[in-house]
């Protein structure tokens, strides 16, 4: 996304130039007033989650679409939760002048935007082109069409909730707020499944995406054992 402005040079805020003129798009789309809301996927995925819970948790899980309201949560849920039920707009890249004494003409930022899988990508799209207001381009540079959940059912599920429970790990349908290949199969009718054969600790968890991301090497040696046994048993001869 990119807005331009008369640009020039000089000191002091410039209403006219690029940079100010995104921050205040940027600052309108931020401000936008989130809409609150339980999708089938994810009050599906809460209630299977429940029975393996404390009975705090289990009570809130289960009560998901009680709790979850259009003016937001009204108990607390834990982090990482919330976006579950929620449009996400980051805000991730600002680019705009290389020196302080020059204005720039033209600034960009990059967006991240997360939709529910119940929520119209054309019409977010609208909103977001409307709030920014004039004088912006909008362009999309990643997304995907809808694509109908794999099933929690079939041979390769099967084989994984078999081996799992042998070490009572349970195997539920999810629903994540980022994406992967998974998707291109699923637009073809293909069943795609993401498996992450390690049992991760939150300490671990927290260092996703983070310089310091990484796993125990004992689970790295437990987490191959789990994934040869998943592909023995899907082979297996029934």
């Amino acid at each position: 996304m990119t807005t331009t402005g008369r640009g020039g040079h000089g000191s002091g805020l410039n209403p006219e130039s690029a940079n100010h003129q995104l921050v205040l798009g940027l600052a309108r789309l931020l401000e936008l007033p989130p809409r609150w809301r339980v999708s089938a996927p994810a009050g599906a995925y809460l209630q299977a989650l429940a029975p393996y819970q404390n009975e705090h948790w289990r009570r809130v899980y289960s009560r998901i679409e009680q709790i979850v309201t259009p003016g937001g949560p009204s108990e607390f849920l834990p982090p990482g939760l919330a976006g579950l039920f929620l449009d996400t707009i980051q805000v991730t890249v600002l680019r705009g002048g290389g020196r302080i004494n020059v204005i720039p003409g033209q600034a960009a930022a990059s967006i991240d935007i997360r939709m529910l899988p119940d929520t119209d990508g054309d019409e977010l799209l609208e909103t977001i082109r409307r709030t920014l207001g004039n004088g912006f381009r909008v362009r999309v540079l990643v997304t995907s069409p809808s694509a109908d959940p794999s099933p929690a059912s079939g041979r390769f599920y099967d084989a994984v909730q078999r081996t799992l429970a042998e070490t009572d790990a349970p195997v539920v349908p999810a629903l994540v707020s980022g994406f992967t290949d998974s998707r291109f199969f699923r637009e073809r009718g293909i069943p795609a499944y993401g498996l992450s054969p390690f049992a991760l600790g939150p300490d671990d968890l927290r260092g996703i995406h983070n310089p310091d991301e990484r796993i125990p090497l004992a689970e790295l040696d437990l987490g191959r054992e789990r994934m040869i046994r998943i592909v023995e048993a899907y082979a297996a001869p029934r």
